[in-house]
């Protein structure tokens, strides 16, 4: 646990073009085309739906 371990950084910049700063935070935008879904924070948030109720309404949101 002594010994840091950055291998997860290193695969995430292999795919990153461009020159990569030494420090700071490291802002990667990657456009999703296909296959995802947006949930508002008005239903993902809602203090009167339970767990299942939220998922149940994104698995219908995300149906074509």
């Amino acid at each position: 646990m002594a010994t840091q371990q950055n291998t997860a950084l290193t695969r995430a910049l292999a795919e990153v073009p461009g020159p990569h700063p030494r420090s700071g935070v490291i802002h990667v935008v990657i456009p999703h085309t296909t296959r995802f879904t947006v949930v508002g924070n008005h239903l993902a948030q809602h203090p009167d739906l339970s767990c299942t109720a939220v998922g149940i309404a994104v698995r219908i949101q995300s149906l074509p």
